[in-house]
């Protein structure tokens, strides 16, 4: 795989995506095979790193390989809140998106979900594509690989390496074939150290001794030869040997040689037949073999049942794999389940809130019209009242001819005051009466006063609230005057009385 071009939005120290966008091709449009990008510190480069191992394998390896570090770096973090920005650019407005183009335009994309429910947007997220990770090298890989890993590991590590997978395979073979072979060297060795032992012991042991066992020998063979024995003298020594030269005599020497050839071929061996010596060595050995057999059954056993293991285990990880990118898609689900309740909670208060202004929409306008039918019943009022005002001046405007009248008739009366005490009673109401017209006329200049400087409006609604009070007041008023112009009439009809009754006392005295 080539990498042909990078672009990177809104991830680390890289904000706009086109000032993150690295194309790798040659002017004659092909991909180049070998990239050196250089630059001083702080311009980018390990978050260029960064963010093409992320895009390839959902992890940032240098970011947890001291795990518990980098937890106590994200919670000193001077903030209270979750989804702290570690991975995103802070102030970006951009998405973070990492996007790498192969030499086949092959699209690998890598979008930052951010997830109000973990203390950072940096997770430690299952690795994908572990190939990947196992070929590029990165200066804390490399540090942490010699300092941290002690050397089984390191090597276990090196050996994972897809070139030396094979080499590794092959070695373990040679280590178990090394093993197979030192431990037949140690058995061969164990039985040479046997046979010197028997040859050792062949050499110490006493001379006459062998003879009497090959002279025992022989009489199993039916040859009679005295045992010797180191009492013997000179002259038996002599039969002895003589003896001995009568049986060599009388033996066959083809026969003897054929005995011999039997015997040596039975002791050591030819190669049509085996010596005894190999031959129980060989049911020793066929043993050995069938017990090595047995046991190589017993391995083969093992090794189909680890080959079953391995490939139940391959089908594991395969199971495992598929299962993490499920339990990727539900997390992913489950990080925007709360935003999309959230949000659907929200609609339905918006719901609620929209029914609740419909109807406090209708309300008010009933509210409206009640408030049109009241404006126009208070109009019809104003102009009832404005009316009633118009009649009240007319009143007011007669009011001093009124006055005028009733002060003649009062000076009237006074002259017949002395004679008519009920009169005067009656004259001392009216007076009353008219006091109290005279605080009412008073009053009434005044509200002409007022609606004569236009303001109207201003006492309007006094007059509006006050107008139950006032129309009570002139019906009041209208009862008094009617009972006044009733007591009036009956004044004059009793002062017709009094002219008659005057005019007659007149002709009587004449």
């Amino acid at each position: 795989m080539k990498i042909k071009r990078i672009e990177i939005s809104a991830f680390r120290i890289y904000d706009n995506p086109k000032d993150g966008t690295f194309d790798f091709s040659t002017p004659d449009g092909e991909v180049a095979d070998f990239v050196s990008i250089y630059a001083p510190n702080g311009f980018g480069k390990t978050s260029f790193y960064d963010a093409v191992e992320w895009c390839m394998t959902n992890n940032i390896q240098r970011f947890w390989q001291h795990e518990d570090i980098t937890e106590q770096a994200i919670d000193a973090l001077n903030s209270n809140q979750n989804n702290r920005k570690v991975w995103r650019h802070t102030d970006s407005t951009f998405e973070t998106t990492v996007k790498i183009f192969d030499e086949k335009n092959i699209l690998v994309r890598r979008d930052l979900i951010l997830s109000n429910r973990y203390k950072t947007d940096a997770k430690n997220n299952t690795l994908e594509n572990e190939d990947f990770r196992r070929v590029i090298l990165s200066q804390e890989w490399i540090s942490a690989f010699l300092k941290d890993i002690n050397g089984v590991d390191r090597y276990k590590t090196f050996m994972k390496n897809p070139d030396l997978e094979d080499l590794a395979t092959y070695f373990k073979n040679l280590k178990v074939l090394l093993t197979i072979c030192n431990e037949t060297i140690n058995e061969h060795k164990k039985k040479i150290a046997v046979r010197n032992r028997e040859i050792k012991a062949n050499k110490q042991s006493n001379l006459l001794e062998q003879i009497n066992s090959t002279i025992s020998v022989l009489k199993s063979l039916e040859q009679e030869i005295p045992s010797p024995s180191l009492d013997m003298n000179e002259s038996q020594v002599l039969n002895f040997k003589n003896k001995i030269a009568d049986e060599k005599r009388q033996v066959n020497p083809a026969s003897l040689d054929n005995q011999i050839a039997n015997i040596q071929a039975a002791k050591i061996g030819t190669d049509e037949i085996i010596s005894i010596n190999k031959y129980f060595d060989s049911i020793e050995s066929r043993k050995m073999e069938s017990q090595k057999v047995e046991a190589y059954k017993t391995q083969i056993i093992k090794f189909e049942d680890l080959a079953a293991l391995q490939r139940e285990r391959d089908n594991l990880q395969t199971l495992r794999a598929e299962t993490n990118q499920i339990i990727e898609q539900i997390n992913i689900i489950l990080s925007v389940f709360p935003e999309y309740h959230r949000i659907d909670q929200l609609l339905s208060e918006k719901t609620s809130q929209l029914q609740n202004f419909e109807t406090s929409r209708n309300s008010l306008q009933n509210k409206l019209a009640d408030q049109h039918q009241l404006f126009n019943k208070n109009k019809n009022d104003i102009e009832a009242l404005s009316k009633q005002i118009e009649n009240l001046k007319h009143n007011i405007t007669n009011a001093p001819v009124i006055e005028l009248e009733i002060n003649n008739e009062q000076e009237w009366l006074a002259i017949l005051y002395t004679g008519i005490l009920p009169i005067e009673f009656l004259i001392y109401e009216i007076s009353n009466e008219l006091t109290i017209l005279g605080f009412q006329k008073d009053n009434y200049k005044i509200a002409i006063a007022q609606l004569k400087n236009d303001e109207f409006e201003k006492i309007n609604k006094e007059i509006f609230q006050e107008h139950t009070k006032q129309l009570e007041e002139l019906i009041s008023l209208n009862k008094k005057n009617h009972e006044l112009i009733t007591k009036l009439a009956n004044i004059e009809s009793n002062l017709s009385n009094l002219e008659s009754m005057n005019s007659t006392l007149c002709n009587r005295q004449l």
